[in-house]
């Protein structure tokens, strides 16, 4: 689904084939973030995830698709000082190990099921924020057919910081539509 995303809704820098760096949030196997690295030579590709053993995955998949991605841990935190008001089912991560000196901004950021009621969206959003500029290009690809509820907080939390739209659905699976969300940062 979000190597579909990205053919549906490109981001700009990637459609006119521009050198420039890319961040993959929570990216599992990698494969978004491998397929850019393949299509997209020049771009410096970053794939992060939380958990140590999907580190040892992205390493290897990367080895094997003979693609340049530097991988790092990176945990979805709010910033000091935000009231959260996730639901009780949020998961919210134990591992305050930081995010491996990740500290720069990024020109095109991606990500998929960034809406579920497992993930904390206020922590998400603040891990957005740290990691873009003015002009970087988000697409995230959400399940906000699955988790009405938890879609409206996300978008709530999403829309203090940045201007987005969400494209119609890309797919339905097992009544658990797609969509695909573009946002920037608020100027």
């Amino acid at each position: 689904v979000r190597g579909e995303a990205l053919v549906v809704s490109p981001p700009d820098a990637l459609r006119r084939n521009e050198a420039c760096s890319v961040l993959e949030l929570g990216a599992g196997a990698g494969l978004t973030g491998i397929f850019v690295g393949l299509e997209h030579e020049s771009t410096k590709v970053t794939l992060t995830d939380g958990d140590d053993g999907v580190l040892d995955l992205l390493r290897k998949n990367c080895h094997r698709n003979r693609v340049q991605a530097r991988v790092a841990k990176l945990v979805w935190q709010a910033d000091e000082g935000d009231s959260n008001t996730q639901s009780e089912e949020a998961w919210h991560p134990s591992c305050k190990e930081g995010d491996d000196d990740l500290n720069e901004k990024f020109d095109v950021i991606i990500a998929a099921e960034a809406v579920a009621p497992i993930y904390d969206a206020r922590a998400f959003v603040d891990t957005l924020r740290r990691h873009a500029h003015a002009k970087t290009d988000i697409r995230l690809v959400c399940k906000d057919g699955r988790w009405p509820d938890h879609a409206a907080y996300f978008y709530e939390v999403l829309g203090e910081h940045f201007d987005f739209r969400s494209d119609d659905p890309v797919t339905k699976l097992k009544a658990t539509y797609f969509s695909v969300v573009r946002a920037r940062l608020k100027a």
